[in-house]
């Protein structure tokens, strides 16, 4: 009886061990492909900052920058007034992100100008440091902090915000390349435009009928909410908003006859903009300048470097010294206030 008792305790032992290292391998093995998905995420995100960088300092060898200097001193007062505000009705696009997501969520104690600040806010930094997903989350952590809010939210108005910016830029582009089949030739694209253009716009179709519903997304720990078809309609809009902004910006600095037709323009600048963002350098700097300088056929021309540089300065690093300072601000007054607290 005993050694019955003693034979069945050794099978139990051992299934019980069999049942271990089971779990341990389905355990283990999403582990192992999370850990290579990341390794091979960050050794993407390595290489497009790499890119960025080398085509930054190719561009820097190919301007002329006596002609540079010299087309600086042709800008008018009135481009720079235009300027300014289509950089303002681009950060009011990126602002109006925050306000729709935070009204849709029902997130409490944030008001509609509250979220607009965080926005514009976390927008006027990320587009300078880069990193937007890190950057982002953390500048509107300070402005939503005394709500309480939880990081599953703030990412979610993040996710919400890239959604509909990477819908917008397919869409926009999508619409172009059906329209004007040309445009794919200036953009180097070795197939019919028509084509492309007809597969991005029916990929936008289908996602927006996906996103329909409402979808659960993981992210680490932490699941994040996607939002419904006609918010996400809203929050296109919004980007529409920026990105035709950033455009005019850009436009208005560069010599006639460079740009050409409009559409064709704000089709190349719509694409930089993307693979500025998609390069995780900081500003897109590099990937968007060298994108809008081939699509132009401009190597060299100092005009065209001088539109630029003036461009950046109203696109990136005003908004940047404006969101610095209300952020500084932000983290001072949550700073006296917590020093005064009963």
């Amino acid at each position: 009886m005993a050694n019955r008792q003693g034979t069945f305790c050794e099978v139990a032992r051992f299934l019980h061990m069999c049942k271990s290292i089971q779990s341990f391998q389905a355990f283990a093995a999403p582990n192992d492909r999370q850990e290579r998905q990341s390794m091979l995420s960050h050794a993407a995100t390595v290489g497009l900052m790499i890119t960025g960088i080398a085509l930054a300092a190719w561009m820097l060898t190919q301007v002329d920058w006596a002609n540079t200097v010299n087309s600086l001193a042709d800008i008018t007062a009135p481009d720079l007034i235009v300027a300014l505000l289509a950089t303002c009705l681009a950060f009011a696009g990126l602002a109006t992100y925050d306000v729709v997501a935070v009204r849709h969520l029902a997130l409490p104690g944030i008001s509609a100008g509250r979220a607009a600040t965080a926005g514009a806010v976390a927008y006027g930094v990320s587009n300078f440091v880069g990193l937007p997903w890190l950057t982002g989350a953390l500048v509107r952590k300070v402005f939503y902090r005394n709500a309480g809010i939880k990081v599953g939210s703030l990412m979610t108005v993040v996710l919400a915000s890239w959604i509909a910016f990477w819908i917008t830029v397919a869409a926009i582009v999508g619409i172009v390349l059906a329209l004007d089949d040309r445009v794919a030739s200036m953009l180097g694209m070795p197939i019919a435009g028509t084509s492309v253009g007809i597969a991005l716009l029916s990929a936008c179709a289908v996602l927006m009928i996906w996103l329909s519903r409402g979808r659960k997304i993981g992210l680490g720990a932490q699941i994040l909410r996607t939002l419904p078809m006609r918010v996400t309609l809203l929050q296109c809009m919004a980007a529409l908003m920026d990105l035709i902004g950033s455009a005019t910006v850009l436009y208005i600095f560069l010599p006639d006859g460079v740009a050409g037709s409009a559409a064709s323009f704000f089709c190349l600048f719509v694409v930089a903009a993307g693979l500025g963002v998609v390069s995780h350098v900081p500003a897109g700097l590099g990937a968007f300048e060298g994108t809008i300088v081939l699509g132009l056929h401009a190597d060299g021309q100092g005009n065209v470097a001088a539109g630029l540089i003036v461009y950046r300065a109203f696109r990136t690093v005003l908004p940047f010294l404006i969101a610095s300072g209300v952020l500084c601000v932000a983290v001072l007054a949550q700073r006296n206030r917590a020093k005064h607290a009963p």
